[in-house]
């Protein structure tokens, strides 16, 4: 999974002509690439385009029903916000692992929030690299002790 911006989408958001934009990745010598006509890049050089300052926020998405999206919409929500060069941290605590999968991690040797709170771990052993300006916390069944908790 390599998610890419487009250039077209770049110069919508910032308000500027897309020859701007192609101007800024070559002046800046920053990565991009084509295909069909179209200038993509990825989240180093959206970070650089965009220069945008993020404040620390926590989003969660819950409802008890499945099949309602929950993984879908926070997957593409998390893809999108490193797309615009934020830094997201997705801490899976479905016990189904639906966004871990997604991101292709296997969690069956990895920490999880559980093995936090039973002070068998620290945070930063569980954090997991997916791709540039994301990053996951996994999951697998043992969280479902944590509807109990």
């Amino acid at each position: 999974m390599i998610p890419k911006m487009l250039a077209t989408e770049a110069s919508d958001f910032l308000n500027i002509s897309l020859p701007a934009i192609h101007k800024q990745l070559k002046s800046k010598n920053l990565f991009f690439s084509k295909s069909k006509n179209k200038v993509f890049f990825d989240h180093e050089s959206a970070k650089k385009i965009f220069n945008l300052t993020f404040k620390p926020t926590c989003w969660s998405w819950l409802n008890l029903k499945g099949g309602v999206g929950k993984t879908n919409l926070s997957f593409a929500t998390a893809i999108r916000l490193s797309l615009f060069g934020a830094k997201v941290l997705v801490i899976d605590l479905d016990q189904q692992a639906n966004f871990t999968q997604a991101c292709r991690i296997s969690s069956e040797n990895k920490p999880i929030l559980i093995d936090i709170l039973r002070n068998k771990y620290e945070i930063n052993q569980c954090i997991c690299y997916v791709i540039p300006g994301l990053d996951i916390m996994p999951s697998r069944i043992d969280n479902a002790v944590l509807d109990n908790m």
